[in-house]
């Protein structure tokens, strides 16, 4: 698992990003439920996976997935 720095811009307004990334996690866990539950294998990639330095991490993270 790749560790995630929280942005600086969380300090500011911090109620509405609790909620909002509350949201997001509550959405994605259902998603994710409902594609399963379809037959579908899920496999989540996150935007600051596609750098040169996580390259090899990566195509492990595929590599095992497939």
């Amino acid at each position: 698992m790749v560790a995630w720095r929280k942005p600086a811009f969380r300090k500011t307004n911090a109620a509405f990003w609790r909620k909002k990334l509350s949201a997001n996690r509550s959405r994605d866990r259902l998603v994710t439920r409902t594609l399963r539950a379809r037959g579908w294998r899920v496999l989540r990639i996150w935007e600051h996976e596609l750098t040169r330095k996580n390259e090899v991490r990566l195509a492990a993270k595929l590599t095992r997935a497939l």
